[in-house]
């Protein structure tokens, strides 16, 4: 994808270094995404809280934009001043839908223990779907064996009975 060469050809630029030999998939990319831009700096913790309530805002409410609430204003310049959202017509947006996809993959990951009851609802926006497959990969990456997807995927089903899209997306 075009965007994660981007992304490392921009760190290389600023003379980082990018440690891809343990990359096994897009899940590996995210997780760096999210500790090198946004779990970053000296306000690391609210910058992460900002981008987490962003994307959970932008997916609930099934909108590209959204406006800026109290909790995360405070923020979102610093994010805005690395290029990771872009404040457009008083509404704020991912400066690429990777950013979001990424970012809601870190709400799923947060959210391990009672996944089911944290997605069932949400999946009526299609915002969700892409962060749930990166989930399930995650789940197939990071482990030796199928358990802990096979016990997602379970779980999800548990939540709402047989056959539903949640676990068609796992």
């Amino acid at each position: 994808r075009p965007k994660i060469l981007d992304l490392v050809a921009s760190r290389l630029k600023e003379g980082k270094t990018v440690d891809t030999d343990k990359w096994i998939g897009e899940t590996s990319v995210a997780n760096w995404f999210w500790q090198e831009y946004i779990e970053t700096g000296p306000h690391a913790v609210s910058r992460a809280k900002a981008a987490l309530t962003f994307a959970e805002h932008q997916a609930d409410e099934i909108a590209i934009g959204v406006r800026v609430t109290k909790d995360i204003s405070s923020e979102i310049d610093n994010l805005r001043a690395d290029n990771i959202v872009i404040y457009d017509d008083d509404k704020i947006r991912f400066q690429h839908d990777l950013y979001g996809d990424w970012t809601r993959f870190q709400i799923l990951l947060r959210h391990e223990y009672g996944l089911a009851a944290f997605i069932s609802p949400k999946l009526i926006s299609p915002f969700w779907n892409r962060a749930l497959r990166l989930y399930a990969l995650y789940l197939l990456e990071g482990s030796i064996g199928t358990e802990k997807w096979e016990s997602a995927l379970e779980q999800l089903g548990d939540e709402t009975g047989s056959g539903n899209l949640s676990q068609d997306l796992v």
